[in-house]
């Protein structure tokens, strides 16, 4: 499935460099978001898959760039592909 190749694609990264999924604050949206929806699932799908992916197309090509100007070009690929990916999960709504 698209979303954990992505997790896994995004989680190999951060260990080549250092890190970790869950170590930024950023990390703690797809959490809050899980949190925020336990009694609904049309909410979870509406915050998770249309709310949180939109804003990740939105994000990715600026985020991308932004990699690419700090010469990490594995990182900005992963996001260009993650974003690019995305596109149909929020034009589809899934």
């Amino acid at each position: 499935d698209d979303e954990s190749r992505h997790f896994l694609m995004l989680q190999h990264r951060l260990l080549e460099l250092g890190s970790f999924y869950g170590k930024l604050p950023a990390h703690q949206i797809i959490h809050q978001t899980a949190e925020n929806s336990t009694n609904s699932l049309a909410c979870r799908m509406a915050l998770g898959q249309l709310v949180q992916e939109a804003r990740g197309v939105d994000a990715a090509p600026n985020l991308a760039a932004k990699l690419n100007q700090m010469k990490d070009t594995a990182s900005s690929a992963i996001v260009k592909q993650i974003g690019d990916e995305e596109i149909d999960h929020v034009r589809l709504g899934l």
